[in-house]
């Protein structure tokens, strides 16, 4: 800094400013360079919140202008009928593009500072950021991610529940939490996928969903009867400390492992957290 400083002095004129001006203007410069990273990617005391009124408008508008996105590239879609259930698959020419967890050579949290320009849409709260996926399979599909670092495997917790349900409540989507290596995370940061419900219009199974957990009262647990994999269906309160509850009554349910409060993986596939 020392060093800078007489270089700097060095090279203005003699009729110039004090060394004393120049110290000052040089902090101060940065200052400002610091504070406006810092309000960037992390926020200040008196940071700008996205507000849940122009999350939508937010994300439509990241997504239409950024440029480094890759989108996989959907070449048509087909569709299986099993035991009555209809199941859509997307076929696509790039996946390829996606490295998978034991890929990704370069291990930099993408998800901290300095985040990509055109991926970053926002600070939700405190505790929660709101990006762009990258690898978006659908329009507009982004991500709730911890501002701070915690690891995939962890269970959901309030704040966790609170940010991911703006983000439903603002764009009418569903979200999905891939806990784990094994349910398709590639980064061991903990993030919630939220996806447009009108991305997949054609499909009844969450009007199926919908329609089934709302038979039962509020907080109780019911199955789809033509699955044969292990799941549980919910009616959710409005609440979220209760919501929390029942999603750690859901874990002790669906696997053997949660007498530990562990995550699980899809269809109650056991994720081992070493001690």
């Amino acid at each position: 800094m020392g060093n800078m400083l007489q270089n700097v002095w060095k090279a203005l004129p003699k009729a110039s400013l004090s060394k004393e001006v120049v110290a000052a203007l040089f902090g101060v410069g940065l200052l400002g360079a610091a504070a406006v990273y810092y309000v960037r990617y992390h926020g200040t005391i008196r940071e700008s919140l996205l507000a849940r009124s122009e999350l939508k408008g937010r994300i439509e508008e990241r997504y239409k202008n950024s440029k480094d996105l890759v989108k996989l590239d959907i070449v048509r879609q087909e569709t299986i009928i099993d035991e009555g259930i209809t199941f859509y698959f997307l076929i696509g020419r790039n996946f390829e593009a996606k490295p998978l967890a034991h890929q990704i050579k370069v291990k930099r949290n993408p998800f901290l500072a300095p985040i990509t320009e055109d991926v970053f849409i926002g600070h939700l709260s405190s505790t929660h950021s709101l990006l762009l996926n990258k690898f978006s399979v659908v329009p507009s599909h982004v991500l709730v991610v911890t501002r701070a670092v915690e690891p995939q495997f962890t269970l959901l917790n309030t704040t966790d529940f609170t940010a991911t349900f703006a983000v439903i409540e603002a764009i009418d989507g569903f979200a999905f939490f891939n806990c784990g290596e094994l349910s398709g995370a590639s980064v061991p940061h903990k993030h919630v996928q939220v996806i447009p419900k009108s991305e997949f219009s054609n499909s009844k199974l969450l009007d199926l969903y919908d329609k089934l957990a709302m038979t039962v009262n509020e907080g109780e647990t019911i199955q789809v009867p033509q699955y044969q994999f292990l799941h549980v269906l919910v009616h959710l309160p409005d609440d979220i400390k209760k919501v929390v509850k029942v999603y750690k009554n859901c874990l002790l349910y669906t696997s053997d492992a949660a007498d530990d409060l562990l995550c699980v993986d899809l269809g109650g596939r056991r994720i081992i957290k070493k001690k």
